[in-house]
């Protein structure tokens, strides 16, 4: 189910440019072993809750793209992302997209797909706090923090992190969050 291999791109000039790679094809539902891997779910607390130190429910899905993850989420902005390792759940994450109208729409955003680390004890907190900062903007006034607890919103997302590991994205009543326990869903 692994695959390796390399690619080189050689330029007119012919300097050299080579990447190698390694990754799986998943065979099952819960199949994907190799150490590092990703994989998406935008999974409700009735299908599962996805936990840290756990294999990924039987009935929660499992995406490969971010794409197959969003579109099954009403192409929402926001999801979850999970490294497994040995199909265990290692670590899982909130991802959120800054898109471009609304970056225009909202002065200091970056365009860009940003990653909030849960699940951290607090450990990842000030990295966090700088992802937000990096898609909100420094000092554009779309930000709060209250020394424990940083949140960010513009008129279509909000995104937070707070000192015991927790972390989310929302808009309206749809969100996808990391909590400290380890576990992590969506809803809405």
């Amino acid at each position: 189910d692994f695959f390796h291999g390399t690619v080189t791109f050689n330029s007119a000039e012919g300097s050299e440019v080579t990447a190698t790679f390694s990754g799986y094809t998943k065979s099952g539902q819960n199949s994907q072993t190799d150490t590092g891997n990703y994989v998406y779910t935008v999974n409700k607390s009735s299908d599962g809750k996805v936990t840290i130190g756990s294999v990924i429910p039987s009935g929660v899905t499992q995406f490969d793209t971010v794409a197959a993850a969003r579109a099954a989420f009403s192409n929402r902005i926001f999801y979850l992302k999970h490294t497994i390792e040995n199909d265990i759940v290692t670590e899982s994450y909130v991802e959120f997209v800054v898109t471009p109208e609304m970056a225009s729409a909202n002065a200091g955003m970056t365009v860009g797909t940003y990653t909030l680390r849960g699940y951290t004890d607090g450990t990842y907190y000030e990295a966090n706090k700088t992802v937000l900062k990096t898609a909100f903007g420094e000092n554009t006034g779309y930000c709060t923090d209250n020394t424990s607890a940083f949140r960010c919103y513009v008129s279509g997302l909000t995104a937070y992190a707070n000192s015991g590991g927790n972390v989310g994205a929302y808009v309206g009543s749809a969100y996808c969050d990391v909590y400290r326990v380890g576990s992590s869903y969506c809803g809405g």
